[in-house]
């Protein structure tokens, strides 16, 4: 993250001085545990983790947030703080800390709930300072700035890193599959496979929670074929989540009759009984993946001997 003197531009801003207070709040759906700091000015900053409960996101509605990678926490802007440009991709978005500027990664517009969103690393320099920042502004470009207060907020952005850290710990603790894996010994050729080609996208060693390998007939020949969800797949490397979007991830199917694995997008996926009497894979996702002018869909896909396609 690059680092800028407060320029003497700083007078010519717009602020929001406002006296709210930092808060910290938790919850736990079943599917992550979330934690965040906000002070109800339209930045947060926010992580989640798994729950140890280890309910499918789908069955509690966490289908459509935005997974944190662990030791990372999420900025979101509201979209009154920063006017749309770039196609909702923004690179010159700051924050400042006294007399100090911190340029933000990418941010990108989150369409569905109107949220700028950017991950950042806990230990960024930005995030340490904000445990002792005495005054924050946020610009971007030509907007107007924005001054928030500071008030409570190094106590919730602490207390929240650690509740998501506490909860990625419980639960490896509870799900057995979230050990490290190095090999695939006794399982199938296919899964071997499938496992090859992770390491070889971590580059190295990663964590496979619960529902990260679906398995099932899906090509009907009797042969149990595998689905690597990489929502649940966490790389070891600087890079935890390579196959996941800012709404997506990769699901790679490997079938025993196909000689390389097809690959699709989605916000979550089941593998499913279908009424034709053959085995599906269920993927809900949103926007591009499911057509013009669409918030979310529902689909079902199958093997039809040549292909996966649709069912209608």
């Amino acid at each position: 993250m690059t680092r800028f003197l407060l320029p003497l531009l700083l007078a010519l801003w717009s602020f929001d001085v406002r006296s709210q207070t930092w808060t910290y709040l938790s919850a736990d759906d079943g599917h992550y545990v979330y934690a965040g700091a906000g002070a109800g000015l339209n930045l947060d900053f926010l992580c989640n983790a798994p729950s140890a409960q280890g309910l499918e996101a789908i069955q509690v509605g966490a289908h459509e947030e935005t997974p944190v990678a662990r030791g990372q926490i999420k900025i979101d802007i509201g979209m009154d703080r920063l006017s749309f440009e770039n196609d909702g991709q923004r690179n010159d978005v700051m924050i400042w800390l006294g007399q100090t500027g911190y340029r933000l990664p990418t941010v990108i517009l989150n369409e569905l709930i109107g949220v700028w969103e950017v991950q950042i690393n806990t230990s960024d320099a930005l995030i340490e300072n904000l445990k002792t920042a005495q005054s924050l502004v946020l610009a971007a470009g030509d907007n107007a700035g924005w001054q928030f207060p500071t008030d409570g907020l190094a106590d919730a952005v602490t207390k929240s890193i650690e509740t998501c850290e506490a909860a990625w710990v419980a639960a490896e603790s509870a799900t057995p599959n979230a050990a490290t894996v190095s090999t695939p010994s006794g399982t199938s050729p296919l899964f071997a496979t499938a496992h090859a080609d992770i390491v070889r996208i971590c580059e190295g060693p990663y964590s496979a929670e619960e529902g990260a390998f679906l398995q099932g007939q899906i090509d009907q020949d009797a042969t149990d074929d595998f689905v690597v969800w990489w929502n649940n797949i966490r790389c070891n490397s600087a890079f935890p989540r390579p196959l996941c979007g800012a709404s997506h991830c990769s699901a790679k199917v490997y079938l025993s009759t196909v000689a390389t694995p097809m690959d699709l997008l989605a916000q979550a996926l089941s593998v499913q009984a279908l009424s034709n009497g053959k085995v599906g894979l269920n993927l809900v996702g949103r926007f591009d993946s499911c057509g013009v002018n669409s918030l979310g869909c529902e689909r079902l896909w199958y093997w039809n001997g040549t292909d996966l396609v649709e069912a209608r």
